[in-house]
């Protein structure tokens, strides 16, 4: 709910209130029939408050889950690490373990998506989600291995 919703909503609270002392008060015919076109305007300024209120509702809870999704990304952040060109899952060690994730899904969406090894008569890897290809040779499977084996390439992200 930006500013001006919270301006019309507090505005069509007074009016209600206004139009509601008004009824309190009156006591001849033509006061009550203009009272009754009060009541009506009453309860289109109440659906107004309605109708702003739940705007309000629905953005609080858009919020909300907003910052659940940015927390839950912050928090996996500290758990991933990169490894040449894709991202992998950290050991109790910071090193990386396990198969790539596509570095592109990680640093555009914050996603981790596992990279498909590479098909026969290729030399490439591929991201099934956004279709991103990477050399194989840079983006090796079982990370622990490789780390066992080039340990110079080891880099925290």
């Amino acid at each position: 709910m930006d500013i001006d919703s919270i301006g019309r909503a507090y505005a069509a609270v007074e009016g209600s209130i206004k139009i509601a002392k008004a009824l309190a008060g009156a006591s001849s015919a033509i006061e009550v029939a203009e009272l009754k076109l009060r009541a009506a305007e009453l309860i289109n300024s109440l659906a107004d408050i309605k109708i702003e209120l739940a705007a309000s509702k629905d953005e609080k809870q858009r919020l909300q889950h907003e910052i659940e999704e940015l927390r839950d990304t912050l928090q996996l952040k500290a758990t991933v690490v990169r490894l040449l060109d894709a991202f992998y899952t950290a050991d109790a060690e910071g090193k990386p373990t396990g198969d790539p994730f596509c570095s592109r899904c990680w640093q555009v969406d914050h996603r981790l998506i596992y990279l498909s090894g590479p098909q026969i008569g290729t030399a490439n890897t591929n991201c099934t989600h956004c279709r991103s290809s990477y050399a194989s040779r840079r983006t090796p499977f079982s990370a622990d291995k490789f780390i066992e084996a080039n340990p110079q390439y080891l880099t925290k992200v």
